[in-house]
Protein backbone atom coordinates (compact mmCIF):
# COMPACT_ATOMS: atom_id res chain seq x y z
CA UNK A 1 0.00 0.00 0.00
CA UNK A 2 0.94 3.38 -0.90
CA UNK A 3 1.21 6.42 1.81
CA UNK A 4 1.64 10.45 1.01
CA UNK A 5 4.36 12.25 2.13
CA UNK A 6 6.71 8.90 1.81
CA UNK A 7 10.03 11.33 2.47
CA UNK A 8 8.63 11.77 5.76
CA UNK A 9 7.46 8.35 6.99
CA UNK A 10 10.42 7.20 8.05
CA UNK A 11 10.40 10.24 10.57
CA UNK A 12 6.84 9.23 11.35
CA UNK A 13 7.34 5.48 11.77
CA UNK A 14 10.22 6.21 14.71
CA UNK A 15 7.16 8.66 16.11
CA UNK A 16 5.03 6.37 16.87
CA UNK A 17 7.21 2.80 17.64
CA UNK A 18 9.56 4.51 19.68
CA UNK A 19 8.05 8.45 21.13
CA UNK A 20 10.80 10.19 18.52
CA UNK A 21 10.25 14.02 19.03
CA UNK A 22 9.26 15.16 14.64
CA UNK A 23 11.98 17.64 12.89
CA UNK A 24 10.61 21.10 12.96
CA UNK A 25 10.61 21.18 9.34
CA UNK A 26 7.85 22.27 7.53
CA UNK A 27 7.48 19.25 5.09
CA UNK A 28 7.78 17.30 8.58
CA UNK A 29 4.75 19.25 9.89
CA UNK A 30 2.57 19.30 6.98
CA UNK A 31 2.72 15.57 6.60
CA UNK A 32 2.19 14.81 10.15
CA UNK A 33 -0.95 17.40 10.21
CA UNK A 34 -2.09 14.49 7.00
CA UNK A 35 -1.34 11.84 8.57
CA UNK A 36 -3.39 13.61 11.93
CA UNK A 37 -0.85 12.47 14.13
CA UNK A 38 -0.31 15.60 15.74
CA UNK A 39 -1.72 14.59 18.70
CA UNK A 40 1.43 12.04 18.74
CA UNK A 41 3.70 14.80 17.91
CA UNK A 42 3.01 17.24 21.04
CA UNK A 43 2.71 14.51 23.76
CA UNK A 44 6.49 13.63 22.40
CA UNK A 45 8.06 17.08 22.17
CA UNK A 46 5.90 20.06 23.79
CA UNK A 47 7.77 22.45 22.03
CA UNK A 48 6.48 21.02 18.58
CA UNK A 49 5.11 23.05 16.26
CA UNK A 50 2.12 21.49 15.74
CA UNK A 51 0.49 22.19 19.51
CA UNK A 52 -2.06 24.83 18.21
CA UNK A 53 -3.35 22.34 15.47
CA UNK A 54 -3.55 19.88 18.24
CA UNK A 55 -5.41 22.06 20.74
CA UNK A 56 -7.50 22.82 17.87
CA UNK A 57 -8.66 19.98 16.87
CA UNK A 58 -8.89 17.99 20.24
CA UNK A 59 -11.89 20.72 20.98
CA UNK A 60 -13.36 19.73 17.05
CA UNK A 61 -12.75 16.42 17.88
CA UNK A 62 -14.89 16.87 21.14
CA UNK A 63 -17.57 18.55 19.62
CA UNK A 64 -18.12 15.21 16.82
CA UNK A 65 -17.79 12.90 20.06
CA UNK A 66 -20.65 14.97 21.85
CA UNK A 67 -23.42 14.40 19.15
CA UNK A 68 -23.32 10.63 19.62
CA UNK A 69 -25.90 9.87 22.23
CA UNK A 70 -28.61 12.19 20.53
CA UNK A 71 -27.42 10.74 16.71
CA UNK A 72 -27.26 7.11 18.05
CA UNK A 73 -31.07 7.95 19.78
CA UNK A 74 -32.55 9.24 16.32
CA UNK A 75 -31.03 6.30 14.33
CA UNK A 76 -32.17 3.04 17.02
CA UNK A 77 -35.38 4.81 17.10
CA UNK A 78 -35.45 4.78 13.09
CA UNK A 79 -34.32 1.94 12.55
CA UNK A 80 -35.61 -0.32 15.16
CA UNK A 81 -31.94 -1.31 16.75
CA UNK A 82 -28.85 0.36 18.32
CA UNK A 83 -26.26 1.69 15.06
CA UNK A 84 -22.59 0.38 14.86
CA UNK A 85 -19.88 2.77 15.73
CA UNK A 86 -17.09 2.07 13.46
CA UNK A 87 -14.31 4.35 13.58
CA UNK A 88 -13.87 8.38 15.19
CA UNK A 89 -14.41 6.67 18.89
CA UNK A 90 -14.42 3.43 18.63
CA UNK A 91 -10.85 3.57 17.06
CA UNK A 92 -9.80 6.75 19.91
CA UNK A 93 -10.92 4.36 22.45
CA UNK A 94 -8.11 2.05 21.77
CA UNK A 95 -5.31 4.45 21.76
CA UNK A 96 -3.10 5.82 24.89
CA UNK A 97 -5.31 8.34 25.35
CA UNK A 98 -8.42 8.84 23.35
CA UNK A 99 -7.47 12.49 22.36
CA UNK A 100 -4.50 11.48 20.49
CA UNK A 101 -6.91 10.23 17.59
CA UNK A 102 -8.88 13.10 15.84
CA UNK A 103 -11.89 12.45 14.21
CA UNK A 104 -14.56 14.47 11.99
CA UNK A 105 -17.46 12.93 11.71
CA UNK A 106 -19.21 10.19 13.13
CA UNK A 107 -19.62 6.17 11.43
CA UNK A 108 -22.41 4.27 12.45
CA UNK A 109 -23.87 1.72 10.54
CA UNK A 110 -26.98 0.49 10.35
CA UNK A 111 -28.78 -2.19 8.29
CA UNK A 112 -29.08 -1.74 4.55
CA UNK A 113 -33.14 -1.34 4.37
CA UNK A 114 -33.08 1.20 7.13
CA UNK A 115 -30.85 3.51 5.78
CA UNK A 116 -32.94 5.73 4.62
CA UNK A 117 -35.28 5.85 7.27
CA UNK A 118 -32.29 6.34 9.65
CA UNK A 119 -31.40 9.55 7.90
CA UNK A 120 -34.92 11.02 7.02
CA UNK A 121 -35.27 10.96 10.69
CA UNK A 122 -31.53 12.63 11.18
CA UNK A 123 -32.99 15.14 8.77
CA UNK A 124 -35.80 15.58 10.79
CA UNK A 125 -33.68 16.40 13.96
CA UNK A 126 -31.35 18.83 12.37
CA UNK A 127 -29.34 16.99 10.00
CA UNK A 128 -29.08 17.91 6.57
CA UNK A 129 -27.56 15.60 3.61
CA UNK A 130 -24.24 16.98 2.94
CA UNK A 131 -22.17 17.54 -0.24
CA UNK A 132 -19.98 14.26 0.52
CA UNK A 133 -16.07 15.18 -1.01
CA UNK A 134 -15.95 12.03 -3.34
CA UNK A 135 -18.95 12.53 -5.04
CA UNK A 136 -19.92 16.75 -4.11
CA UNK A 137 -23.49 16.01 -4.19
CA UNK A 138 -25.90 15.68 -1.71
CA UNK A 139 -25.76 12.87 0.37
CA UNK A 140 -22.79 11.39 -1.44
CA UNK A 141 -25.37 10.07 -3.91
CA UNK A 142 -25.33 11.50 -7.89
CA UNK A 143 -28.71 9.82 -8.14
CA UNK A 144 -31.36 8.88 -5.46
CA UNK A 145 -31.03 4.86 -4.56
CA UNK A 146 -27.21 5.30 -5.55
CA UNK A 147 -26.42 4.52 -1.93
CA UNK A 148 -28.17 1.39 -1.67
CA UNK A 149 -27.33 -0.26 -5.36
CA UNK A 150 -23.61 0.96 -5.91
CA UNK A 151 -22.49 3.08 -2.96
CA UNK A 152 -22.40 2.27 0.88
CA UNK A 153 -23.33 5.46 3.34
CA UNK A 154 -25.34 8.25 3.19
CA UNK A 155 -23.13 11.50 4.05
CA UNK A 156 -24.88 14.40 6.57
CA UNK A 157 -23.80 17.22 9.20
CA UNK A 158 -24.98 19.63 10.98
CA UNK A 159 -24.04 23.46 12.05
CA UNK A 160 -22.45 23.46 16.01
CA UNK A 161 -22.32 27.57 16.18
CA UNK A 162 -19.65 27.90 13.65
CA UNK A 163 -18.14 24.43 13.42
CA UNK A 164 -19.37 21.79 11.11
CA UNK A 165 -20.27 18.22 12.52
CA UNK A 166 -20.36 15.40 9.67
CA UNK A 167 -22.15 11.98 10.05
CA UNK A 168 -21.92 9.07 7.29
CA UNK A 169 -24.74 6.70 7.85
CA UNK A 170 -23.46 3.16 6.30
CA UNK A 171 -25.08 0.04 5.42
CA UNK A 172 -21.76 -1.35 4.95
CA UNK A 173 -18.20 -0.05 4.96
CA UNK A 174 -16.74 0.75 1.62
CA UNK A 175 -18.23 0.58 -2.08
CA UNK A 176 -16.59 -3.27 -3.05
CA UNK A 177 -19.26 -5.70 -2.72
CA UNK A 178 -16.75 -8.22 -1.06
CA UNK A 179 -17.74 -6.17 2.34
CA UNK A 180 -21.62 -6.56 2.01
CA UNK A 181 -21.16 -9.62 4.16
CA UNK A 182 -19.54 -7.34 7.01
CA UNK A 183 -22.66 -5.92 7.68
CA UNK A 184 -24.56 -4.24 10.86
CA UNK A 185 -25.61 -7.54 12.33
CA UNK A 186 -22.11 -9.46 11.62
CA UNK A 187 -20.37 -6.18 13.61
CA UNK A 188 -22.81 -5.85 16.63
CA UNK A 189 -22.48 -9.67 17.69
CA UNK A 190 -20.53 -9.89 20.55
CA UNK A 191 -20.56 -5.46 21.04
CA UNK A 192 -20.53 -3.37 24.13
CA UNK A 193 -23.24 -0.38 24.23
CA UNK A 194 -21.69 3.51 24.26
CA UNK A 195 -24.06 6.21 24.29
CA UNK A 196 -26.55 4.44 22.66
CA UNK A 197 -24.28 2.62 19.96
CA UNK A 198 -22.64 -0.58 19.91
CA UNK A 199 -18.68 -0.51 19.41
CA UNK A 200 -17.78 -4.16 17.59
CA UNK A 201 -16.14 -6.64 19.71
CA UNK A 202 -12.08 -5.98 19.34
CA UNK A 203 -12.05 -8.78 16.69
CA UNK A 204 -14.69 -7.47 15.00
CA UNK A 205 -13.22 -3.56 14.90
CA UNK A 206 -10.08 -4.82 13.68
CA UNK A 207 -11.18 -6.44 10.56
CA UNK A 208 -13.63 -3.25 10.04
CA UNK A 209 -10.53 -1.06 10.75
CA UNK A 210 -8.29 -3.17 8.30
CA UNK A 211 -10.78 -2.90 5.44
CA UNK A 212 -11.13 1.12 6.03
CA UNK A 213 -7.41 1.51 5.90
CA UNK A 214 -7.24 -0.87 2.79
CA UNK A 215 -10.46 0.29 0.73
CA UNK A 216 -9.65 4.43 1.32
CA UNK A 217 -7.91 6.41 -1.12
CA UNK A 218 -6.50 8.91 1.32
CA UNK A 219 -4.86 6.73 3.60
CA UNK A 220 -3.33 7.89 7.29
CA UNK A 221 -0.91 6.85 9.39
CA UNK A 222 -3.49 7.60 11.76
CA UNK A 223 -5.59 4.57 11.05
CA UNK A 224 -2.38 2.10 10.66
CA UNK A 225 -2.36 2.71 14.08
CA UNK A 226 -5.84 2.14 15.02
CA UNK A 227 -4.98 -1.24 13.10
CA UNK A 228 -2.17 -1.67 15.20
CA UNK A 229 -3.81 -1.31 18.48
CA UNK A 230 -6.61 -2.73 17.72
CA UNK A 231 -5.03 -6.20 16.72
CA UNK A 232 -3.08 -5.47 20.24
CA UNK A 233 -5.86 -5.84 21.69
CA UNK A 234 -8.00 -8.14 20.20
CA UNK A 235 -7.74 -12.27 19.57
CA UNK A 236 -5.99 -12.30 16.38
CA UNK A 237 -6.81 -15.62 15.37
CA UNK A 238 -10.27 -14.86 15.56
CA UNK A 239 -10.11 -11.96 13.76
CA UNK A 240 -8.35 -13.64 10.79
CA UNK A 241 -11.68 -16.22 10.67
CA UNK A 242 -14.04 -13.71 10.90
CA UNK A 243 -12.00 -12.31 7.81
CA UNK A 244 -12.15 -15.61 6.25
CA UNK A 245 -15.50 -16.23 6.90
CA UNK A 246 -16.65 -12.79 5.26
CA UNK A 247 -14.19 -12.87 2.52
CA UNK A 248 -12.02 -9.83 3.63
CA UNK A 249 -9.22 -12.42 4.82
CA UNK A 250 -6.79 -10.49 2.26
CA UNK A 251 -7.54 -6.74 3.08
CA UNK A 252 -6.84 -7.69 7.11
CA UNK A 253 -3.26 -9.07 5.96
CA UNK A 254 -2.70 -6.46 4.30
CA UNK A 255 -3.62 -4.25 7.02
CA UNK A 256 -1.74 -5.91 9.55
CA UNK A 257 1.74 -5.68 6.97
CA UNK A 258 0.94 -1.55 6.96
CA UNK A 259 0.55 -1.85 11.26
CA UNK A 260 3.91 -4.39 11.24
CA UNK A 261 5.94 -1.57 8.84
CA UNK A 262 5.11 1.66 10.08
CA UNK A 263 3.73 1.11 13.86
CA UNK A 264 5.70 -1.85 14.87
CA UNK A 265 3.45 -4.45 15.43
CA UNK A 266 4.50 -7.95 15.62
CA UNK A 267 1.76 -10.54 15.32
CA UNK A 268 1.60 -14.06 14.32
CA UNK A 269 -0.80 -15.05 11.29
CA UNK A 270 -2.48 -17.57 11.92
CA UNK A 271 -3.16 -18.39 7.86
CA UNK A 272 -1.58 -17.08 4.61
CA UNK A 273 -1.93 -14.07 3.08
CA UNK A 274 -5.18 -14.94 0.47
CA UNK A 275 -4.34 -14.28 -3.36
CA UNK A 276 -4.98 -10.73 -4.03
CA UNK A 277 -8.42 -9.87 -5.31
CA UNK A 278 -9.47 -8.81 -8.76
CA UNK A 279 -8.74 -5.18 -8.62
CA UNK A 280 -7.33 -5.44 -5.26
CA UNK A 281 -8.34 -2.68 -2.71
CA UNK A 282 -10.58 -0.47 -5.87
CA UNK A 283 -13.10 0.54 -3.87
CA UNK A 284 -15.20 1.97 -7.19
CA UNK A 285 -12.57 4.75 -6.91
CA UNK A 286 -9.69 5.12 -9.30
CA UNK A 287 -7.07 6.33 -6.91
CA UNK A 288 -5.08 8.37 -10.14
CA UNK A 289 -8.07 10.29 -11.01
CA UNK A 290 -10.28 13.12 -9.70
CA UNK A 291 -13.40 12.42 -8.23
CA UNK A 292 -16.46 12.49 -8.87
CA UNK A 293 -15.43 10.87 -12.23
CA UNK A 294 -13.04 8.25 -10.60
CA UNK A 295 -16.24 6.91 -8.96
CA UNK A 296 -18.10 6.16 -11.85
CA UNK A 297 -15.05 4.52 -13.81
CA UNK A 298 -14.01 2.63 -10.76
CA UNK A 299 -17.43 1.64 -10.28
CA UNK A 300 -17.48 0.62 -13.79
CA UNK A 301 -14.40 -1.40 -13.53
CA UNK A 302 -15.99 -3.25 -10.76
CA UNK A 303 -19.26 -4.39 -12.05
CA UNK A 304 -20.02 -6.93 -14.54
CA UNK A 305 -20.91 -6.07 -18.25
CA UNK A 306 -25.17 -6.61 -17.37
CA UNK A 307 -23.89 -4.39 -14.14
CA UNK A 308 -22.35 -1.91 -16.05
CA UNK A 309 -25.69 -1.45 -18.62
CA UNK A 310 -27.48 -0.99 -15.25
CA UNK A 311 -25.02 1.66 -13.83
CA UNK A 312 -25.14 3.78 -16.86
CA UNK A 313 -28.67 4.07 -17.84
CA UNK A 314 -29.29 5.00 -14.03
CA UNK A 315 -26.70 7.70 -14.78
CA UNK A 316 -28.38 8.62 -17.76
CA UNK A 317 -32.08 8.79 -16.08
CA UNK A 318 -30.07 10.86 -13.37
CA UNK A 319 -29.19 13.41 -15.77
CA UNK A 320 -32.55 13.99 -17.83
Amino acid sequence: MHFAHAAQLPALTALLTEGRPLPHDCATTRAALYHRLQGYAVRADPASPLLDAHRQIALSTALVRAQLPDAARVVADAAGEPPVLVKGPAAAALHPSPELRAYGDLDLVVPKAQLRLAATALQADGWQLSRAPRMGVAGGEPWRGFAEAYGHELGLGREIGTKAVGLELHWRLVDDPRANALDRDVLARGGAALDGAIVPATAELLVALALHLVAHPDRRLAMVQDVALAARAADVSHAFDVAARHGVAWELHLALHAAERFAGLAVQRSAPRPPKPPLGPLRTALWCAPRPVAVHVGRLAALNGRERLRYMAAGIRSLR
